[in-house]
């Protein structure tokens, strides 16, 4: 932890990966494309749900890197994103400042690194901005999402957020979007 301004920042873990996926629709991709993980978008750190080099649909790696928390996933939207890796840094902290968001920094895009830091302030405006996309607020609340290779190997994306099996999911009570971090 660290403080700016006399406002505590704490490492935000996997909740960067929402800001990757705003800057990653802000260049507009064509979900329905079909792509590829490659070797070099390996990230070490949690589970790779992607096979390397076997097409996969975009809509799918997003949803890997969001719903699975697939650090090798979030690295590879970086690069499909078109932008350099630090082009790709440098845009998710100019979206933060856009959002609002002054007391977060961005310094990698899968959250591994404990530079990524923000307030409880910043990341209710992460989410809320998150929360407007359709695509995201469905796999913010999407428990097991099937997914499928050009190869024929299917597998299921399975979310981090154990909050999905508790009481805050039950009867009245709706999880309608988050990201575990």
């Amino acid at each position: 932890t660290e403080t700016k301004d006399d406002v505590l920042l704490i490492p935000i873990g996997s909740i960067t990966k929402l800001m990757t996926a705003l800057v990653f629709l802000d260049t507009q991709p064509d979900l329905t494309t079909w792509v590829t993980i490659e070797k070099d978008d390996y990230v070490g750190g949690g589970r790779v749900y992607l096979n390397f080099n076997d097409g996969i649909r975009l809509e799918d790696v997003l949803g890997a890197s969001v719903v699975g928390s697939d650090n090798t996933a979030t690295q590879s939207l970086s690069r499909m994103s078109g932008m350099s890796g630090e082009e790709f840094i440098v845009a998710m902290n100019a979206k933060a400042k856009t959002l609002g968001m002054t007391s977060s920094a961005f310094t990698e895009v899968t959250g591994l690194d404990s530079r990524n830091v923000s307030t409880a302030r910043d990341l209710h405006m992460l989410l809320a901005e998150a929360k407007k996309s359709e695509i995201l607020s469905e796999f913010m609340t999407t428990k097991r999402l099937p997914i499928s290779h050009v190869s024929g190997i299917s597998l299921v994306v399975e979310s981090t957020d154990a909050l999905f099996d508790s009481l805050l999911n039950v009867g009245y009570y709706r999880i309608t979007g988050g990201k575990t971090g």
